[in-house]
């Protein structure tokens, strides 16, 4: 699985940009990460923005970039976690994998 590295929060006029409705990430969402699912793969020109909080546990976090990725329609609707707490130790999110250095000898 290839690391997903995502950008900051994009600025417009010196401040963080507006993601309300959330939909509007999608444009900068496919520039930064390409348009392939964050979890699978696929390559694809209908993606999906998957938020990593579902809007159902916290809608504070309905328009935040750092709870954004793109995912495909089948991967955005694995595990059903819209009422389960996100537990990110036990939970695959392709943005947060820490990377490892390999020295050859």
């Amino acid at each position: 699985m290839r690391p997903v590295i995502k950008a900051a929060w994009p600025q417009e006029k010196g401040s963080l940009k507006s993601y309300k409705p959330y939909t509007k990430a999608n444009n900068d969402l496919e520039a930064n990460l390409g348009s392939y699912c964050s979890y699978c793969e696929v390559f694809s020109s209908d993606l999906e923005i998957e938020h990593v909080i579902s809007q159902d546990q916290d809608d504070t976090l309905a328009h935040d970039w750092d709870n954004f990725l793109l995912a495909c329609g089948k991967c955005n609707g694995k595990g059903g976690k819209s009422n389960k707490p996100v537990d990110f130790t036990t939970m695959h999110f392709p943005h947060l994998i820490q990377h490892l250095s390999v020295v050859f000898l």
